[in-house]
């Protein structure tokens, strides 16, 4: 077999383009990336209509996918109750996201006797292991009013293993609890008159940094809680006390949450799925749009959390996961290369 060295030179060409237009801070990115869902429809097919036709949990559960590498998958579940009637909340795929498309989470409404809420379930995967963690996600609430889970592993109570993102009817929750030894184990930051408007877009992280404070003493706590909301993180200053001020008007606390600290060595796992939409013990479900969900095994910094904020404001992706036609090419571009090497040496 042989290919014109001009069409090979075309080839290799069009493959340093791609990656030549991967920012290096996309790039980076990726270090750590364990779960990656961009809600987006590119990433299914279905019946080869573009733009696919919505999916909807009351048709059926349908896959969530992970493009991270990890293949952790979720599973967008209907809601299950004890009447013969279709409830009316469901989980809605195709609306439009902050990049690309997002999930839809509707209101169940009432009449119903709900057994187990519509939501996104990536079963039990990815627990803290103490090394550094980061939860990032965009949502679009519906409305501004009651308590709305919008993604959680765990801890559906404050002193419940795990983490969670929530919203009130006063502003964000970003909370979680451990079994270690630090000051207490309900840990938190909250801000108050955040989520001022429905049907506004919302950037909101979560990062557990066992290591944000090194100050040579390995009794004292050095692990901080730092939760971030359009960009602006609650700090690594330390308060062992509730509603005691941190960065950028967060506090510390939050959803009977005592404390930003741990010590080195507690770890913030659960036993129970990663769940959008819904709390970790089901209710308090969230009404909104979810899009850009994503998982580090790592403490991502300020500057990157921010990154990922500013790239969403601007409707790029947070991190260039290649596509299946990219995957290809590469793959024909190596294969080329190595044809045209051992003709040369034949």
């Amino acid at each position: 077999m042989y290919i014109p060295r001009q069409c090979l030179l075309h080839l290799m060409g069009t493959i340093a383009l791609t990656v030549l237009l991967t920012s290096s801070t996309q790039a980076a990115l990726l270090d750590g990336l364990q779960l990656y869902s961009p809600m987006d429809d590119v990433t299914v097919n279905r019946s080869g209509v573009n733009p696919p036709p919505a999916l909807e949990t009351n048709s059926g559960s349908y896959t969530v996918q992970d493009l991270a590498g990890t293949v952790q998958n979720g599973t967008a579940l209907p809601t299950t109750n004890s009447e013969s009637a279709t409830p009316s909340g469901q989980v809605v795929s195709s609306a439009t996201g902050i990049v690309g498309e997002a999930l839809s989470f509707t209101a169940e409404g009432t009449g119903y006797t709900v057994t187990g809420e519509r939501r996104v379930d990536y079963g039990n995967v990815l627990n803290d292991a103490g090394n550094g963690y980061t939860v990032s996600l965009w949502f679009k609430p519906a409305t501004t009013s009651g308590t709305q889970f919008i993604a959680s592993k765990g801890n559906g109570g404050s002193a419940s293993n795990g983490w969670s993102i929530w919203q009130s009817s006063t502003g964000i929750v970003v909370r979680g609890s451990h079994n270690g030894t630090g000051d207490d184990s309900r840990v938190g930051a909250y801000r108050s008159n955040s989520i001022t408007t429905a049907d506004t877009w919302y950037h909101v992280a979560l990062v557990i940094d066992p290591d944000a404070v090194v100050d040579g003493d390995a009794k004292t706590n050095d692990g901080r809680w730092i939760a971030y909301f359009n960009g602006l993180g609650s700090g690594t200053t330390g308060q062992a006390a509730v509603n005691q001020d941190l960065a950028n008007g967060w506090k510390s606390g939050g959803g009977a949450a005592v404390t930003n600290t741990f010590a080195t060595g507690d770890i913030f796992d659960s036993t129970t799925s990663i769940r959008l939409g819904a709390r970790d013990s089901l209710g308090a479900e969230f009404n909104g749009l979810i899009d850009e969900f994503a998982i580090w095994d790592r403490a991502l910094s300020a500057d990157e959390i921010n990154d990922i904020y500013q790239a969403g404001l601007n409707g790029d992706p947070l991190a260039p996961v290649p596509e299946p036609s990219t995957v290809v090419l590469l793959a024909i571009g190596v294969f080329a290369g190595l044809l045209v090497w051992r003709r040369k040496r034949t």
